[in-house]
């Protein structure tokens, strides 16, 4: 990403209403693992906005590319937190019992080969989680402004994760109550040619506080059932057992 906007993500990340209902949504994916406390990785952790919550389920490494939101998160002393990249660019070397991935993978153009990375430190029984943008129709300026290298679906998703040797357990769409919205802005701004720029824009508190509760509500969903569509994805996966 361009070096705004990651100071953009440091200022927003503690609140903003697309971080603290991710959260919301990271949290039911994080309760349906094993209950006992595990070792975690979190790739890409930006300025560390997740790591309270994952200190949570256990003990919590991390890793982060750029240099300022590095700094942020190590400063919130939660987790050991170390500069690295991937592919091949990982400074741990020990197995984990889970490891989290938000929004990260889109960013990495060979996404089998960081996720076979990923494998080798996981554990035999361990998880992974991911969340990812879904949905080529909705690619935008956002994607552009972002450096993505694609959208997911549930299918193309699957096809990455079984070709780096992992299998899907559970799976979502989220982010689906706004959805309507947001495709409509967005086939909007195509249509009239209209460049635009990231999302990523601090609304008025009270726009925050409804679309945080917006995004927020759909955990209760999300605890029930899988939702069909959506502008996210979320995956949990484990090694293929051979």
């Amino acid at each position: 990403m361009d070096a705004e906007l990651y100071q953009k993500m440091i200022l927003f990340e503690d609140s903003h209403w697309w971080y603290v209902g991710r959260r919301k949504i990271i949290d039911v994916f994080m309760r349906r693992l094993p209950k006992q406390k595990q070792s975690i990785l979190e790739v890409g952790c930006g300025s560390g906005g997740n790591l309270e919550l994952l200190s949570g389920y256990g003990q919590v490494d991390a890793i982060e590319l750029d240099d300022a939101s590095y700094h942020v998160a190590k400063s919130r002393n939660i987790a050991t937190v170390k500069q690295g990249f991937l592919p091949n660019g990982c400074p741990f070397t020990k197995s984990y019992d889970v490891i989290v991935m938000f929004d990260v993978l889109e960013h990495i153009e060979d996404d089998i080969l960081a996720l076979k990375e990923l494998k080798d430190l996981l554990s035999s029984n361990g998880y992974l989680v991911i969340t990812v943008p879904a949905l080529m129709s909705l690619w935008s300026a956002h994607d552009v402004q972002n450096h993505h290298f694609r959208r997911y679906t549930r299918t193309s998703l699957n096809k990455v994760l079984d070709e780096a040797g992992f299998e899907i357990v559970k799976w979502s769409y989220f982010n689906t109550l706004l959805f309507p919205l947001i495709f409509l802005i967005r086939w909007i701004n195509r249509n009239r040619n209209l460049d635009g720029e990231s999302d990523l824009k601090m609304p008025s508190p009270m726009t925050n506080k409804v679309l945080t509760f917006v995004f927020g509500f759909e955990r209760f969903l999300l605890r029930l059932f899988a939702l069909p569509i959506g502008v996210s994805l979320g995956v949990t996966a484990c090694i293929k057992k051979v």
